[in-house]
């Protein structure tokens, strides 16, 4: 079982395996996917699709074993889960110049999820805030 720690702290270093941290990356998308409806725009999904391939390549993983998918939303947002899974709601799209921004935006997130520190404390918060995302979203846009 491979784990992670909390460095640098007084007390003992908190330890949560990566497949607990993958099994939440899993409920969270499941979540996200249940309360933001997936975009019927084929031409972002391809492109979408395209640009996270092509850097997933790049940074030696397999684009087959990930999940993307591009969320019907106004809001400006791009994330990566445990899990392997990338989603970019429509509004990233819409304040992108080209492809290669979007790329660009893509690998961050990929790099973002995969940070060396975990602390359970802090990723049950991180995945209350993306629980309660989507009703803020859905509130903002008027649903």
């Amino acid at each position: 079982m491979a784990t992670a720690t909390l460095a640098g702290c007084d007390d003992p270093p908190a330890i949560v395996s990566s497949e607990e941290i993958e099994a939440m990356g899993l409920e969270a998308w499941t979540h996200m996917r249940s309360q933001v409806p997936l975009s019927e725009d084929r031409q972002l999904q391809s492109a979408l699709s395209n640009v996270s391939g092509r850097m997933l390549r790049q940074i030696g993983e397999s684009p087959g074993d990930w999940e993307t998918q591009v969320f019907a939303s106004s809001e400006i947002n791009a994330f990566a889960l445990p899990g392997r899974k990338i989603g970019v709601f429509e509004g990233m799209f819409r304040v992108t110049e080209n492809t290669d921004q979007v790329a660009a935006i893509v690998v961050r997130a990929i790099e973002k999820k995969k940070p060396l520190v975990y602390a359970p404390g802090i990723w049950r918060w991180v995945m209350l805030v993306i629980k309660n995302l989507p009703r803020f979203v859905m509130r903002r846009i008027g649903f």
